[in-house]
This record gives structure tokens, sequence and C-alpha cells, in this order.
């Protein structure tokens, strides 16, 4: 894709601190992003090199070349359909219905989800023996649990772990995402035995090895996607555990999704602002009921908060 530069692109660099380790692949505290301000529209770019995604300094100067990578590419998709809300002087959110999320255990604080039925777990592949406990308490406080092992996990080492469990251990887990790198002999392996597989990020395909798709718009267009996935498989939309603005946007694609798509999961994880320090822009993101709400103002909202930023042009 090769940018049009014709108009000006203008960016501000932004650092978010978390509550506690957001996934196994990493134990830092800080995530560094960039919202890009396009026409009269913004976008977020909220790269995890952890995970395989580019630098944010390589997203900014491959846009700043006129190429942009794929979070840069999704983040212009995003200010173009937020520029023409806010141009028409409307919200995006105008007659949708906001997703029902599940909850983001933060560590070991299981009071930070007391409030939802179903709560996702981020957890590590090396520390299998913790499992049980964890499964006991979530059988105690949800109607499931979604545990992500991003990829750390080793599959036959997870097919004797699933073997040992009780049914009742099993009935409380809606979903195990990445459990281990991608392959079609291991996942194989594994949905054979039962396991209820998800896959994230960008290996997607329409054949055999998952249950469960995990779309990320920040990285993902959900109408390609839609595209090649079975009729039978549920879709789950999920933030990129990013700014408050990137949040709304996959918020909108959610309930965008939903009103069409009947694969369409109930419950969906864009409840993640809890999962970092309070700041102006997560101030403003409130729930109800286990659903995020609508912000106010226009396109993804944050309004004035969006004007007052020193943004420098790219």
């Amino acid at each position: 894709m090769i940018c049009n530069m014709n108009s000006s692109i203008f960016y501000w660099e932004y650092c978010l601190r978390s509550r506690a380790s957001l996934n196994a692949k990493t134990a830092r505290h800080e995530v560094r992003g960039a919202l890009i301000k396009a026409g009269h529209g913004y976008g977020c770019i909220n790269p995890w090199p952890e995970l395989g995604d580019a630098t944010l300094e390589e997203e900014l100067n491959q846009l700043r070349n006129g190429y942009p990578l794929v979070l840069a590419q999704r983040a212009l998709q995003c200010a173009a359909l937020d520029g023409e809300a806010r141009k028409a002087q409307r919200s995006l959110f105008e007659s949708l219905e906001m997703p029902v999320c599940h909850g983001h255990l933060s560590g070991d604080d299981w009071e930070t989800v007391a409030g939802f039925s179903v709560v996702k777990v981020k957890v590590d592949g090396s520390r299998m023996l913790r499992m049980r406990d964890l499964l006991a308490k979530a059988n105690e406080n949800f109607q499931r649990v979604r545990l992500d092992f991003n990829g750390t996990g080793n599959a036959r080492i997870l097919v004797s772990w699933w073997k040992s469990l009780k049914t009742i251990e099993k009935e409380v887990i809606d979903f195990i995402e990445d459990p281990c790198p991608f392959d079609k002999v291991d996942w194989r392996l594994m949905m054979d035995e039962g396991l209820p597989l998800a896959m994230d990020r960008s290996q997607k395909s329409a054949k055999h090895g998952y249950d469960v798709a995990v779309i990320k718009p920040a990285l993902e267009d959900i109408d390609l996607i839609l595209q090649s996935e079975r009729s039978d498989r549920r879709l789950v939309v999920t933030s990129y555990m990013d700014h408050a603005l990137g949040q709304m946007y996959a918020a909108y694609e959610c309930a965008r999704l939903r009103q069409f798509d009947l694969r369409a999961d109930m419950f969906h994880g864009l409840a993640t602002h809890s999962l970092f320090e309070a700041d102006p822009f997560f101030d403003r993101v409130e729930m109800n009921d286990g659903r995020l709400c609508a912000p106010n103002g226009t396109g993804l909202g944050f309004d004035d908060l969006l004007e007052e930023i020193p943004w420098k042009p790219l």
C-alpha cells in the first residue's frame, strides 16, 4: 500500500503504564504508541514487537515515506472512518448496540474482574502447575474463563494437562487462545483431543485447527477475514491493549460486526482500559452492566482531548 501524502499527517507519541504484566512474552509495564491525525480523523498505532510487530519508529518512518506498514494502514483506515463521522457531526456509534465484554484479569487481583461473568486470563505455558488453582478460582466466580497463552505452551504437554482435568474444570474453560506456535500437526492433535482452541493474529485460515477466531481491528481488516472464515466458527473481537481511541475503534468494529454476522460471539475483549493506570482518555471510558458505553462526541469521541494534543507534523 502506497500512502497518498498530499494531505498532511500529524502524530503524537504516548506512553501507557500497565498495572501488571500484559502477556507472557514481556515483563514491561510501559506501552509506547502514537495517535495520528489524518484529515479530520484520528487513528492509533500501538506496536507489540514481542508479538512480531515492527517498532513504533519503523511504523512512523514508513508512514512518513508513504509506505505504511500494517498498523499504520489500519490507523489510516480508522482515521478515514472517524473523519467522515466528525465532518458530519455525528458519532460512529449512532444506532449501534455496544458489545458485552469479558473481564481481563490483571495479575492475581480477582477483584478487578468481579463484575464480569466471563474472564480472560493471560497464562504462561511454562507454569502449568498453577493452572488447576486458577481454574478453581474461576469456577467459583465466573461462568467461563478464557486462557491466553500467547504461544508459550507445548502441544503435547497441553494435551496431557487437558486429559488430567476433571469434567467440571474443562467445562469452565470457554477457549484456549494461542496455546503454542501454530503448527498444523500440533493444532490438529489438540483439536482431536477436545481442546477448545482460539487463534489470534494473522495465521487464520478457513480450514482446520481452531474453533474461535480472535480478531483485532488494529491489526486486521474484519471484512477481509469474514470472506474466508467458516460459517460455524465463533468470532471474538478484541482491542490491541492500546490507547483509549484504539480501544473505541475496536468497539466500533465489533458493534458493526454484531449487526450483520451471526458468528459474532456474545462476549468480546474490549474492556482493556482496566489494565492500565488512569489517564485523561481512559478516565472517559465507562462501562454499564458489562458493556462499554459509547463515548460522548463525534466520530470515536474524545473531541476536546484530541484538540488539546500538541500535534507534530509527520
